[in-house]
Order: structure tokens, then sequence, then C-alpha cells
């Protein structure tokens, strides 16, 4: 992974805002995909941030602050993120990745792989769910 994706992944792991927007930032203007810098930076940040809380290495806070530090990244990689077209009619892969993100949150969380984004229902979940959809809504 280049310097630049793991100064993403790392943003996440540590929770900070405001270093990953600015790691976003600096990875487009040196030219990185912004599809590639959201996939192989800000969610193998949250992966890393998952196998920290299943070792009970992190707490939910920490799993909190790193969704924060995805948002700020994504937010900035988001608009150079290009949409893919299907049968179905246009597909929006910052959508589908935020998706991607916010269940594996809840399975992190809930511990049940077999459990939709939609159908889980515990409060930390539909909390998550809740600033998860705000976000995706901006």
């Amino acid at each position: 992974m280049s310097n630049l994706l793991q100064q993403l992944s790392d943003a996440v792991v540590s929770g900070e805002e405001e270093l990953a927007a600015a790691a976003a930032s600096e990875a487009l203007t040196a030219g990185v995909d912004a599809t590639e810098a959201a996939i192989q930076g800000l969610t193998r940040g949250i992966d890393e941030v998952g196998q920290r809380f299943a070792e009970k290495e992190y707490y939910l806070t920490d799993v909190i602050l790193a969704l924060d530090a995805f948002k700020a990244g994504l937010q900035v990689l988001r608009p150079h993120i290009k949409s893919t077209s299907t049968g179905e009619g246009n597909h929006d892969v910052a959508t589908h990745i935020q998706n991607s993100v916010q269940a594996k949150v809840q399975i992190m969380l809930c511990g049940d792989p077999e459990t939709s984004t939609a159908a889980c229902r515990c409060n930390t979940c539909v909390k998550i769910y809740e600033q998860m959809s705000a976000f995706v809504a901006k």
C-alpha cells in the first residue's frame, strides 16, 4: 500500500477526522484514484478498527471516532468517485462503499453476519445507521 493510502488508513484507525480529510485531499492531489483511496485507504482502516475491536483493544468510542474519520475522508473523496452504469441504471460507488462499511461495523458490534443493515435494531446499530444515513443524504 502506498504511503498516502497508509496515511488514510492510519487516520481512520486513530479516529482523526482532520487528518483523514487532509490525507484524502493529499491523495487526490498526488493523482491517486478516489475509489482506490476510499477502498484501499479508508476501508482498510475500518477493517483494522474491526480487528482491534474484536481483540478488545478498541471500544465503542474508538469505533465511532473511526467512523467519523472515515466519513471525513470520504466526504473529500466522494465528488471524485465516479458512478458506474449497470443495466439497472447508475450505481453510486461512494454510497456502496459507505453501506459496505456500515454493514461491517454492525457485524463488528452485533456479531451476526446474517443480520442485514436494516434488520438490526439494537440501539447502537440504530444510532450508527441514522448517522451514516444522514451522511449519505448530504
